[in-house]
């Protein structure tokens, strides 16, 4: 455990020099979980920001009310085998809370989907920050159908499929997209859909030999709350039909989404939530774990 003062000694402020931690901000905070620190300048104002990539605490001490701002991001579903779908990005919540002195927090980072060479992915899990959530990305649809498009901070794409269009799951609003549909063809093998994005749905899967650039991730979101604007939760790419010209892989989603393969999916990115890719036939892409960045104004 470790003790971070949020005010350091000579910064100004409004034209008046501090006189010391206490005077420029009197909260003290007690952080678990060896969350990255760093002092930021941001639209002209001066901010501490803590980002943690493994389950922590932080505790506010002090007389006054703490204002945090936040971005939750969970971790990403992983892709879909056997036509499979790619996952479903993390869910990306962002805002600003108050906490008042004396208060406890617990810091929870979601780990990313496991890979899968059964059928269907696997759900990304929740992060948190006390009862605000970013929820877990949802899994890549497979088995030729057999296994839906699971639902989730974003969608994972619908698996590809020889008769039928499997639907992508849902995002949460506000936080995530919907994954794409997988293409349908009675003649042959079709690709599946991508993974949504925190930034944007994925793309459809093409019915039959539909060549490159269907069932693309979705592309993740902005955030600037670290002082550099910085993409994340892009969803996995969706698995091309093996006869397709080129076959594999398929883009993930811009902010972390894994590729998908023809036997071996592309994990999504670690600490940014991307989902993983899709897999033709073999092993998909895991997803990715997620993070959470909170960010105090100096004051």
């Amino acid at each position: 455990m470790s003790v971070i003062a949020l005010g350091r000694a000579g910064l100004n402020a409004g034209g008046r020099k501090y006189k010391s931690l206490q005077d420029a901000n009197p909260n003290i905070l007690t952080v678990t979980g060896n969350p990255t620190y760093a002092l930021i300048t941001r639209n002209g104002f001066d901010y501490d920001t803590y980002t943690w990539t493994s389950t922590g605490s932080f505790t506010v001490q002090g007389t006054k009310t703490l204002i945090a701002e936040y971005l939750v991001l969970g971790g990403g579903g992983s892709g879909g085998n056997n036509r499979g779908g790619g996952g479903g990005a993390g869910g990306h919540a962002t805002g600003t809370t108050a906490y008042a002195a004396n208060t406890s927090i617990a810091v929870v980072i979601g780990g990313g989907g496991t890979a899968t060479s059964v059928a269907g992915g696997n759900a990304g899990n929740n992060s948190s920050f006390g009862t605000i959530i970013g929820y877990g990305g949802g899994a890549g649809g497979g088995g030729n159908g057999s296994a839906i498009a699971g639902q989730g901070g974003s969608g994972g794409g619908g698996a590809g499929g020889n008769t039928s269009s499997y639907a992508g799951g849902a995002g949460v609003t506000g936080q995530g997209f919907a994954g794409g549909n997988g293409g349908a063809s009675s003649a042959t093998d079709s690709a599946a859909g991508g993974g949504g994005g925190a930034g944007a749905v994925g793309s459809a899967g093409g019915g039959g030999n539909p060549g490159p650039g269907t069932g693309v991730g979705g592309a993740g979101a902005f955030s600037s709350i670290t002082g550099t604007s910085v993409q994340r939760g892009g969803g996995g790419g969706g698995s091309a039909v093996s006869t397709a010209t080129p076959t594999n892989p398929v883009a993930g989603g811009a902010g972390g989404g894994g590729a998908s393969g023809l036997s071996v999916g592309v994990n999504g990115t670690a600490n940014l939530g991307g989902g993983g890719g899709g897999v033709h036939s073999g092993t998909s892409g895991a997803g990715g774990s997620g993070l959470v960045i909170l960010a105090f104004l100096r004051s």
